[in-house]
């Protein structure tokens, strides 16, 4: 009876889910969002450490600047019978920190290249995205990027170093999502009418380093190539311990419970990228990033390896035009398609294809009395619409459809 009990409990813990973090999903910066993430080879921020790290380099200024993101998705699915529900409307807010240094300023006299090193924190608060995920085994619908601990940070830091004045740059950094136990977890499952299963459990979490690498070649001043290769795999791995007790009639038997799934799975990413700058307030920016989703492995081991998932590719097309000396606009649209396949005869992810445009802004305030160089104010709006897209699963035809909005903003101190 007892190892009955334990096998239903178990059949009911979720399994591990493919997920991306906040910034494969969303993005890292205005500027970034802006241009619809296509910045690889012209971001000149702290999001460098996550864009291109070698393109830290390309600029010599050091900074300090502090943000907040916001996105609010509302996505609905109807099962097969018919039956349609909001599949998720809550928000996520997210505070970031980032902070990046010139070290030839501090050995002018050893070294006349830039060489710069950045950090960037980003704390995001119900994180969570515009894509559902859900199991046989776990009939909650879940989002990507939402965990099932309470919060996270993401941590980068990275450097990027001049190589060849002015024409080749080299860089590298590391990702690493930092998680907060949840304690006192119950679980319930009604085994008979009116007889329960209770277990309480407390989970800890270990995160995994994924290293980035880049490079950005400028042969011509209107022009900048770059590659960038990002580590994937599962940087949060999950594991909860507890016990206790089962309910029969008279009889109380106790039950003890281990556990270990993988959470924000991150897919290694290949990107190249052009920016070609026509016209000196002109920038016109195409990228194409690679996202290797056939890698991700059921940490249970009971679907073959990659299923339901397929590598897919993303095509990214940004703009910036400079208004004044002091003020740029961003524009970009990029389209993701799904990889989730659409027959799954032995799991139930939910997905959609995502066409996604978005608009930035960034203005320099001089400030001169106070600062030797401008107060740079930046700002994006995002908007995701994912068509309706139908699935059939082992559990029959599941469509999903729905938007996502997002706004944010920075504000970034040079020195």
């Amino acid at each position: 009876m007892l190892a009955a009990l334990l096998a239903a409990l178990l059949a009911c813990a979720p399994p591990g889910k493919a997920r991306a973090d906040m910034c494969t999903h969303f993005g890292f910066s205005p500027r970034g969002i802006g241009m619809a993430n296509a910045v690889s080879a012209v971001i000149d921020d702290y999001s460098g450490v996550y864009y291109n790290p070698a393109a830290l380099a390309a600029s010599g200024i050091s900074s300090f600047t502090l943000g907040y993101l916001y996105h609010s998705p509302r996505i609905k699915v109807r099962d097969w019978a018919g039956g349609e529900r909001a599949g998720f409307t809550r928000d996520m807010n997210t505070g970031l920190v980032g902070y990046r240094q010139n070290l030839k300023d501090m050995m002018p006299r050893k070294w006349d290249r830039n060489v710069m090193v950045a950090l960037a924190l980003a704390y995001p608060g119900n994180f969570k995205t515009s894509t559902t995920v859900s199991t046989s085994k776990y009939d909650e619908v879940q989002f990507p990027v939402f965990g099932r601990v309470p919060d996270m940070m993401v941590m980068s830091g990275g450097m990027g170093v001049e190589v060849l004045p002015g024409t080749l740059y080299l860089g590298a950094s590391v990702r690493l999502a930092v998680t907060f136990s949840a304690k006192d977890i119950i679980l319930g499952i009604h085994v008979l009418e009116e007889q329960v299963v209770y277990e309480k459990v407390a989970v800890d979490a270990e995160s995994e380093i994924l290293p980035i690498a880049g490079i950005l070649v400028q042969p011509r001043q209107d022009l900048r190539l770059a590659a960038v290769w990002r580590r994937g795999g599962s940087p949060v791995r999950i594991v909860g311990r507890g016990g206790g007790g089962a309910s029969l009639g008279p009889l109380e038997l106790p039950i003890g419970l281990d556990m270990a799934f993988q959470d924000f799975f991150v897919p290694d990413e290949f990107a190249g990228s052009v920016a070609w700058r026509p016209r000196q307030n002109l920038l016109l920016a195409v990228e194409c990033t690679y996202a290797r989703w056939s890698k991700y492995n059921d940490p249970f081991g009971n679907i073959p390896p990659g299923e339901p998932f397929e590598d897919i590719v993303i095509p990214r097309f940004g703009v910036e035009y400079m208004v004044l000396q002091e003020l740029r606009l961003n524009a970009g649209y990029y389209w993701q398609p799904s990889p989730v396949k659409t027959l799954q005869p032995s799991t139930r992810y939910l997905d959609s294809d995502a066409h996604v445009f978005s608009l930035g802004v960034g203005y320099a305030v001089p400030v001169r009395s106070l600062l030797r160089f401008p107060l740079v104010v930046s700002a994006y709006a995002q908007f995701r619409t994912l068509p309706r897209r139908t699935l059939y699963t082992v559990e029959g035809p599941t469509a999903v459809w729905g938007t996502a909005a997002g706004l944010g903003a920075t504000v970034e101190l040079r020195f």
